[in-house]
């Protein structure tokens, strides 16, 4: 089979009369077809039928197979597959006041097929250790998925902590969750006057700004939706929630701390003092779980200036904990607002496949996304079609 030196291309017959470039980058192949950039697997990780083709599937296969991550070593979690284990751990999940939670979404990047993988529960009162995870493997079984909504989340009587709750709740049950607590807003509520915090407010920043050690969150890019799972990615998995666990725990301790006095424990600096009525108002309203708000009157101004200093669709999305969904709309109206017409800074839209969009939304019209997705072979993304769009207004 023929190959590429490093730093050589070719171009790669498609269908449909489409040509491809493939191209050798130091050991890294890549294609510019959109089956190959919109996969979640790392660069050097990818693959798609024009590679497979061209350097041959058992080359292809060598070559994304190899260099997986160190392992931790750390306990592995307890990993359900079966209807019946996973069915019996949701049953005994019940029986606890509080969990911390996370999912994976399998080909998060490719809207129309995302899909949950994972579920991954700490309950309190074990031992705080990657070793009492559970892992709830749903990605062929959406009915466990169901049952786990419909007796955990759906429970007023069990508290659900999760880090950026409203990404997850996406998967598990929207408005119908009842008693949860989000991290990830908790952190952005607490007074800047009065205490130190990170500017950013992920999970990794909080969990070291606290002291609680580094963390590494290359699994969260990984590919989800292979089967079987690596130890690795399983023991990534449940460290998400025992690190939950921890920055949760700081935090209750912070906003108690707060409304007590007007100094932290180990050293961590108070930047002034409160007065007595909003402190005592805080300390009435802490003891209610708060509920996850889903309105974005507030965010959307917030969302347009950090896309004019230049942050990333990722950072907006932790910075004003919405839906992805919901950040791509901001940033399109954004850009017809400054009358922008290049989003390279928040998403990658070759001239290529500029041209390909426009022509689409030319034939179909730009009413409705789906026609144009559908004119587009379903091979490009709603988020980029809509961008497109944006670009295209802007310069009318």
């Amino acid at each position: 089979m023929p190959d590429l030196k490093p730093g050589e291309s070719a171009e790669v017959p498609g269908s449909g009369g489409r040509t491809y470039v493939i191209k050798n980058s130091d050991g890294d192949y890549s294609c510019t077809c959109m089956a190959w950039k919109h996969q979640s697997a790392s660069f050097s990780r990818r693959t798609c039928k024009h590679l497979k083709r061209f350097r041959g599937e058992q080359s292809e296969l060598e070559r994304t197979t190899i260099e997986e991550p160190v392992e931790p070593d750390i306990p592995m979690p307890r990993v359900l597959t079966t209807t019946a284990d996973i069915s019996a751990a949701i049953e005994t999940l019940c029986g606890f006041s509080r969990l911390w939670l996370d999912t994976e979404v399998a080909e998060y990047r490719i809207p129309k097929r995302r899909r949950l993988s994972l579920i991954q529960a700490l309950a309190d009162g074990v031992k705080p250790n990657t070793k009492e995870v559970i892992i709830l493997d749903v990605i062929d079984q959406p009915s466990l998925a169901t049952l786990f909504v419909d007796r955990v989340m759906k429970d007023p009587s069990i508290q659900k902590v999760f880090h950026n709750a409203s990404f997850d709740l996406d998967y598990l049950g929207g408005g119908d969750a009842v008693n949860v607590f989000c991290t990830l807003r908790e952190a952005k509520v607490l007074p800047e006057s009065r205490v130190s915090l990170p500017g950013s407010k992920s999970l990794k920043a909080l969990h070291e700004h606290f002291g609680l050690g580094e963390v590494d969150k290359e699994g969260q890019k990984s590919d989800w939706q292979r089967r079987p799972l690596a130890g690795w990615q399983l023991k990534y998995a449940a460290l998400d929630c025992t690190q939950l666990r921890s920055v949760h725990l700081k935090l209750i301790e912070l906003r108690k701390w707060l409304d007590d006095t007007n100094a932290w424990p180990d050293g961590v600096p108070i930047i002034s003092a409160a007065s007595a009525a909003s402190s005592a108002s805080r300390k009435a309203s802490s003891t209610t779980p708060r509920a996850v708000k889903h309105s974005s009157q507030s965010t959307k101004p917030r969302a347009f200036e950090l896309f004019r200093d230049g942050a990333s669709l990722e950072d907006v999305q932790t910075e004003t904990n919405r839906a992805r969904s919901t950040v791509v709309g901001y940033l399109a109206e954004f850009l017809e607002q400054e009358g922008l017409t290049d989003p390279a800074p928040w998403i990658e839209i070759d001239e290529t496949l500029y041209n390909r969009i426009r022509e689409a939304s030319r034939s179909t019209g730009t009413d409705r996304l789906k026609p144009i997705f559908e004119a587009l072979e379903e091979e490009v993304d709603y988020d980029r079609i809509k961008i497109v769009l944006a670009c295209m207004r802007s310069k009318e």
